[in-house]
Order: C-alpha cells, then sequence, then structure tokens
C-alpha cells in the first residue's frame, strides 16, 4: 500500500466483506497527523465479516498481516486477522505477527478479533497479536486474542515509551497475554484473561516500568504462571505503580512443571552502582482479590508460593529494601485446597523474599486466610520469609516481629460462587479502610467512603442467610450402634439475627426430617443443632465377622466452607 499524496483531512478505508489473503506494509504516510489520520476497517462495522489472513503457506518465514513503519495515527476497527486461512497446525519455527509496528504513536486498535491457528496446542514459533516497538499514546481496546505465544508484545528499542492503554480486551488461550518492557504511565484495565496455556512467563508481564495503573482486571480458570508479574517498578519521580481492584479467582496445581505461578509477583530491582545505576521501586498493591484453589501437592521444600509474593533483587550496599515505597493494602488473599487435599507447606497468603523488604513495607488492613481442610491439626502459613526461612501461620504470631497488619483479619469471606469471589459473611462487611482515593470497585460500584470493603468487590451482606456448614455426627465406620443422633453445625452468614427457623434433611432421597432452631443466631455465629429422633445406619458390607455402618451424607441446604 503506498501513497504519494499528503494527507489533508482524516481518510476511512472501508473493506468489503469476504476473506482477504496477503501482507500489506504501510510507511510513514505523507501527512498523517491527529486531525489527518487513516482508519482501516469493516464497511459493515462488524468483525466477523471481514477476515484477513496474512500467510497461507504450512510453511514460511517470519511475515505479518500489516507491517508498519513509523506510520502514526493509523486505526484498525472492527477487523478479524487470521493467522490461516485454514485453523491448522503449522510446522517450522518461525515469528508472525497480524501487527506488527515500529515507531506507530497514537496507533488504535479496536473491536478486532485476533485468531492464531493454534488455540489449545503449542508449538514452536513467536506468534504475537500484536508487536510493537518505540510506539507511545497508542489504545488497544475491546478487542478479542485467541491463542498465541504472546498476545500483544511491546517493546523498546532503545526509546522509551509513555502514556500506552490496553482496556477491555479479552484473552484466551496464551502463553503470555500481555508481555511489554520501557513503559512510562502505561494503563492496563478492565481486560479478562483466560485459558492459560502452560510453558509462558506471565499473564500480564510489565518490565522496566514506571507510574503504571494495573486495574479491573479479571483472571480466571487454571493457571501456569503468574497472572500479575511486576518487574522493576522505577519510582524515581515519586509516582508509584498502583495495582488495584483486580480480581484473581484461579485454581493451580503445584505438581505440575511449569514453574511456581504466584498470582501477584512483584520484583524489586534497585542498583546503586555508578556504572548501572537503577533508582528504588514503587508499588502500591490494594483493594485486590486472590483466590486460589489448589488442585494438587506438592513436595517442594521452603517457601515459595504466596498470593502476593514480593522479591527483592537489589544490587546494592548494606541491606535496604530495594522500594522506597511499597504499600499493602485492602487485599483479600484466599487460598483453599481442592477436597481430600490440603495446602501445600510451601504456600503462604504473603511472602517476602527477605526481611529487609517486609521491614520497609506498609501491610495494613488486609484479610490473609488460607483455609485449613476438615480435620487438619496444623494451621497453614500465612506469612512467611524465604531468606532467612520464616513462617508464622497467625496473625498474632506475626504482627510483633515486623510490626505490620495490625488491622489485619484472618475472615474465611465465604465466597458467594466459585466461578464469582464476591464475599458474602457479614463479618467480612466493611473491615477496610479508605485509600489511595480508590472510590470504587472492579465493577464501578461506589465503595464506601468511612469503611470500605476489602477485596476487589464491595458488597452488602444478604439480610437472611443461614446455612448448615458442617456434619458433626454420625459418622462412618464398624460398632456404631442401631440408633443414632443427627448433629450439624448452622451459620448466620446475614446481617440480622435469626430466631425459631426450620432445618431439615434427608437420607438417600428419603423423606425428609425437620426441626426447629428455638434460640437466637446472631449474624456471623455458629451453633450446634441436634435434630429429634435418631436414625440407623445402612448396612454397606461386612470386615470378617462385623457389619460396616455409616450413614448416608445429609442433603444439606447450603454447601459452606467450615466457620472461622
Amino acid at each position: 500500500m503506498h501513497c504519494q499524496e499528503e494527507l489533508t483531512g482524516p481518510v476511512t478505508l472501508q473493506l468489503q466483506s469476504g476473506v482477504h489473503l496477503g501482507s500489506y506494509s504501510l510507511g510513514a504516510f505523507p501527512g498523517l497527523s491527529a486531525s489527518s489520520s487513516l482508519t482501516i476497517t469493516s464497511a459493515t462495522g462488524n468483525a466477523a465479516d471481514v477476515v484477513l489472513v496474512g500467510d497461507t503457506s504450512v510453511q514460511g518465514t517470519q511475515r505479518s498481516i500489516f507491517k508498519l513503519n513509523q506510520t502514526p495515527h493509523i486505526a484498525f476497527q472492527n477487523l478479524t486477522l487470521r493467522r490461516y486461512l485454514l485453523n491448522g497446525s503449522a510446522t517450522g519455527s518461525f515469528n508472525t505477527a497480524h501487527i506488527e509496528g515500529v515507531g506507530t504513536d497514537f496507533l488504535q486498535v479496536n473491536q478486532c478479533i485476533f485468531q492464531d491457528s493454534v488455540v489449545q496446542a503449542f508449538v514452536t514459533r513467536d506468534n504475537f497479536g500484536l508487536l510493537l516497538s518505540n510506539s507511545s499514546n497508542a489504545v488497544i481496546s475491546n478487542n478479542t486474542f485467541r491463542g498465541f505465544y504472546t498476545s500483544i508484545f511491546w517493546n523498546s528499542l532503545g526509546q522509551p515509551m509513555s502514556l500506552n492503554q490496553v482496556i477491555n480486551n479479552n484473552f484466551e488461550g496464551y502463553l503470555d497475554a500481555l508481555n511489554t518492557s520501557d513503559q512510562s504511565g502505561m494503563l492496563v484495565a478492565g481486560n479478562v484473561f483466560g485459558n492459560q496455556r502452560p510453558n509462558g512467563n506471565a499473564a500480564l508481564w510489565l518490565m522496566d516500568v514506571s507510574s503504571a495503573e494495573i486495574h479491573s482486571n479479571r483472571f480466571n480458570g487454571e493457571i501456569f504462571n503468574p497472572q500479575i508479574r511486576l518487574n522493576n517498578a522505577n519510582d524515581s519521580l515519586s509516582q508509584p505503580t498502583r495495582i488495584y481492584n483486580n480480581a484473581i479467582n484461579v485454581s493451580f496445581n503445584p505438581t505440575s512443571t511449569f514453574g511456581l505461578g504466584s498470582p501477584i509477583l512483584v520484583e524489586g530491582y534497585a542498583d546503586t552502582s555508578s556504572i548501572n545505576p537503577d533508582s528504588k521501586d514503587g508499588v502500591i498493591l490494594a483493594f485486590n482479590t486472590v483466590r486460589v484453589r489448589c488442585t494438587g501437592m506438592s513436595s517442594a521444600g521452603g517457601l515459595n508460593y504466596g498470593l502476593i509474593h514480593l522479591t527483592d533483587n537489589r544490587f546494592m550496599s548494606g541491606g535496604a529494601s530495594p522500594f522506597i515505597s511499597l504499600v499493602l493494602r485492602n487485599n483479600n488473599l484466599y487460598a483453599e485446597a481442592a477436597s481430600g487435599l490440603t495446602l501445600p507447606n510451601g504456600w503462604a497468603a504473603l511472602v517476602f523474599e527477605s526481611d529487609s523488604v517486609a521491614y520497609y513495607s506498609s501491610s495494613d488492613f488486609q484479610n490473609l486466610f488460607m483455609r485449613p481442610a476438615l480435620g487438619q491439626t496444623s494451621l497453614p502459613t500465612l506469612v512467611g520469609m524465604s531468606n532467612p526461612l520464616l513462617t508464622f501461620s497467625t496473625l498474632a504470631t506475626w504482627r510483633p516481629v515486623y510490626n505490620k497488619d495490625s488491622n489485619s483479619v484472618s475472615i474465611n469471606p465465604l465466597f458467594a460462587t466459585p466461578a464469582l469471589a464476591i464475599p458474602g459473611a457479614s463479618a467480612f462487611d466493611n473491615l477496610g479502610q479508605p485509600y489511595g482515593g480508590i472510590g470504587s470497585d472492579l465493577t464501578g460500584t461506589a465503595r464506601n467512603s468511612v469503611s470500605p470493603d476489602m477485596g476487589a468487590y464491595e458488597f452488602t451482606p444478604a439480610p437472611n442467610d443461614i446455612g448448615v456448614v458442617q456434619w458433626v455426627s454420625p459418622g462412618s465406620g464398624c460398632g456404631l450402634g442401631g440408633a443414632l443422633t443427627v448433629s450439624v453445625r448452622v451459620s448466620n452468614f446475614g446481617s440480622v439475627a435469626q430466631s425459631n427457623f426450620g432445618l431439615g434433611y434427608s437420607i438417600a432421597g428419603g423423606p425428609v426430617v425437620t426441626g426447629s432452631f428455638s434460640g437466637t443466631l446472631n449474624p456471623g455465629d455458629t451453633a450446634l443443632f441436634t435434630f429429634p429422633g435418631t436414625v440407623r445406619p445402612i448396612i454397606h458390607g461386612s470386615v470378617g465377622h462385623r457389619q460396616v455402618r455409616s450413614l448416608i451424607p445429609l442433603e444439606l441446604a447450603r454447601s459452606l466452607t467450615p466457620p472461622v
């Protein structure tokens, strides 16, 4: 595509519906400016109607659909960009990018679909949706990226970049969704990340940045690597990078061979040498929800996994922290193990790589809850240090050693559903502290201006919410006897007291047996309740000459985690 005449006003190139094959190179158009921009879009306004395919061969060399060189003020809208004509697997090792740009300031990519040829499987290729260098003031918004090695790779060729935005996009089937470096004032907000694949680095990886804003992003599904990874957040201008209102609701199997995968990993870098000076870092972590379900066991030693994991990579004299400011406020950190498992010994809600990072941090008004398994006698670690190795299983033991988290709690927030990490426990309501001018939550709901909720979601407990949280008796095994009482623990999760309410159970789909709780159960309280009458155990078989008796579990009114 070539342009000989200077642009004197905005130009829109409308592509007709259909599949278009080929690659296009765009250079420095004469006259491109804010008032004389170029927009390439679908004529119908529907991305599905215009499909651009850059390379139709099974094997090939590096080839991009659009290759931009010093082409500012260009916009791509409502297009589908696909790696291959057929959605098959390729062979060979080569690079490709749907849009590749160098010096593309003020680039806009909006409402496009980026589709790689391989979504689930991985082959040895470096495939990118967007491959950008030396580009500032760009806005990448409302797009869908499916199946890339790196959906957006954004780096610097010796030139720092500023004020770029990645907002409201959907990333799925990636190794790395966004990998970027040398950014100042970057905004990453409102994106959804899911279906991560093994062998990557991080869903969101920012390196050598300053004054970045990372907020209101959602991370879902099984993970293999960190979801938010931040390296070297330079704070030479006293404008820390802020990570807030993010919801990470994921599962992780620590037996996997693909790395540790701490959900939020912040790596502090500083160098006081005159040869390679690097200013100290500034990071604020506030109002984030991290909820991880552990689906396997790990034999790894030491303290190797923090829901928020803070490392110390300093090249400095003395023991000072690489952070000039490191603030943790109003985060809701929760982990549980799948049924039949316990959380690995190397896990903690909050991990400091060194005691210097812990000493120089400011941590308070947080919820740190590592849910123990049923019957587990030893408490999981809440907070720990890797060097020296120190672990704390309660806030009471952690607070006096480092003088942190004096207003933090360890409460089961009782999330609404496995897919939605909105708390429901009345005891968890309004425990936060206003901080950083963050006046709304992930959804845009206004926060309580006096006592906001911890985590990404501001919530209001239901007034009437009662549920059975634990089966107490009878158990199962030999010698249970012929007539057994049924006892359960019931909790009030609502915001008002409850009195004289009924409960019921059934065995194996049989008739419902009812009882009435005659006392008063205040919000947040738990009580033991025994149903009237008795039940007879069911004979499942025999061991030797003795019958094995057990009771089929009750069909409980609500399946909830044990009370705190």
